[in-house]
């Protein structure tokens, strides 16, 4: 998909005529002080801004990442999705590819299609090599917490285990606690 189609995906929902901005890394940065202060359009639109400056798909997958989750807190899953959808479009590496598969799980199940949720985390269970922990952790956390269902959360924490990546402390504990949790919905 060409550059053009990516920033026509971008939807923003308010273009507010932000500064000009020199170049991708000072407007991402005003989008993420700006989320920080809870101006969600004004980041939004700096977030659209980065977009149009990047000069590669990983700048762009940063840019409509924060754009999908700002319009998830916003709580307008519809925007999200569409953020998703350009995120689809980009060439991304295997964590870039994992971290999509989890937000669009979380888009969905906000958009209530909890199967399709479902489908989107059992993704990131499939692939077979190691990789960063903390998505496996975050998966177990969506499936048990927004979708409740206790067997998925258990397949994240079983390939949790096995992951021969580090793991910090506190996801370590924070797992045991979720074991515990899985065992008491079952």
């Amino acid at each position: 998909m060409k550059t053009g189609n990516l920033m026509a995906a971008f939807a923003c929902v308010l273009c507010l005529g932000l500064g000009a901005y020199e170049n991708f890394d000072a407007a991402y940065k005003d989008a993420q002080r700006l989320e920080k202060e809870n101006k969600n359009p004004e980041a939004l639109a700096a977030l659209q801004k980065a977009a149009e400056l990047s000069q590669a798909d990983w700048q762009r997958a940063r840019a409509f990442d924060i754009a999908a989750n700002i319009h998830l807190k916003m709580r307008n899953p519809e925007e999200a999705a569409k953020q998703v959808a350009a995120l689809q479009a980009l060439a991304l590496n295997q964590e870039q590819t994992i971290a999509l598969h989890l937000l669009n799980a979380r888009v969905l199940t906000a958009q209530k299609k909890t199967a399709d949720a479902k489908t989107e985390l059992r993704k990131i269970i499939a692939i077979q090599n190691d990789f960063e922990p903390y998505y496996l952790y975050a998966g177990a956390t969506v499936s048990l917490n927004q979708l409740n269902d206790p067997a998925l959360a258990g397949e994240f924490i079983r390939k949790f285990n096995a992951n021969k990546r580090g793991k910090a402390e506190w996801m370590l504990s924070r797992v045991k606690d979720m074991e515990k949790k899985i065992e008491i919905k079952k």
